[in-house]
């Protein structure tokens, strides 16, 4: 698939800004605000703090996530205590747009595993999304990571429409950032997804519908803070508001030893 990295060995990410133990295999997306956020469209001025960033790249793939609008860029910060003093994005009805041919074939097969390091901000609405690949805001071909008014994690994963293949965990808000992960497979249990916070061990849900099994994710550009729009040519109103620290996609679906193996890394790099 064109814009695609496989790595089958597995190995450790580089320890700047993200820290070792993770492993590298089949890792397509990795959104790390400690790496690669910059001011400018050709990335030549790099974030400092509480600057407002335009282009950030991707370290899974070479592709980068932009946004042109300069009312509509996250906020970039040199550190968090609560969080091992790591940088992070602020997002505040911001979003941000994979670019160019690289990104369209990243985390689109049957089968994956995404893992995330954010905080909400409180006020959430529903449907707010911090990332998703659709065609379109049914969210019915694709993935999505998304809150609701309850600050719930809550993802879909294809199936029919807003409705169907979603499922939450329940009273997830903390005063920190937490690890959320969904993972997905072209078999009779489609998607799992798992919190964790600073106060629980994990709080996990299963999908119980078989709407996603042997259908890929759509072939188009991944959205970052926001959903797409009904007509899928741009940006929905579901806008997130609250920090991000890490985004990790794998092109697989991780066992429970891997993927508990994962948040215990996360969760120790940034003090959860």
């Amino acid at each position: 698939m064109f814009g695609r990295r496989v790595i089958t060995t597995f190995g450790l990410l580089g320890a700047e800004g993200g820290g070792g133990g993770l492993p590298t295999g089949n890792l397509e997306l990795d959104v790390n605000p400690a790496i690669g956020a910059f001011q400018d469209s050709s990335s030549s001025v790099p974030c400092t703090n509480n600057t407002a960033c335009y282009t950030l790249a991707n370290q899974g793939t070479t592709f980068n996530f932009q946004q042109s609008s300069s009312s509509r860029r996250p906020q970039w910060f040199s550190s968090s205590a609560a969080q091992n003093n790591k940088p992070y994005l602020d997002f505040t009805e911001d979003f941000m747009l994979s670019q160019g041919g690289a990104p369209l074939g990243v985390m689109d097969g049957d089968d994956g595993s995404l893992y995330c390091v954010v905080k909400f901000d409180s006020g959430a609405s529903t449907y707010d999304t911090i990332m998703d690949k659709n065609t379109d805001w049914d969210w019915d071909d694709g993935w999505r990571l998304a809150v609701n008014t309850s600050e719930d994690w809550v993802t879909n994963v294809g199936g029919g429409g807003q409705s169907e293949n979603e499922i939450e965990n329940e009273d997830t808000t903390t005063t920190q950032a937490e690890v959320y992960t969904l993972r997905f497979r072209s078999s009779t249990t489609p998607y799992i997804n798992t919190s964790f916070s600073s106060w629980s061990i994990g709080n996990t849900e299963t999908g119980t519908t078989t709407g996603f099994a042997n259908k890929s994710t759509p072939f188009k550009h991944i959205m970052f803070g926001t959903s797409w729009n009904s007509s899928g040519t741009g940006a929905s109103s579901f806008r997130w508001n609250g920090l991000v620290f890490r985004i990790l996609g794998y092109n697989a679906f991780h066992d429970n030893a891997t993927h508990d193996s994962i948040v215990a890394t996360l969760k120790t790099e940034y003090g959860i």
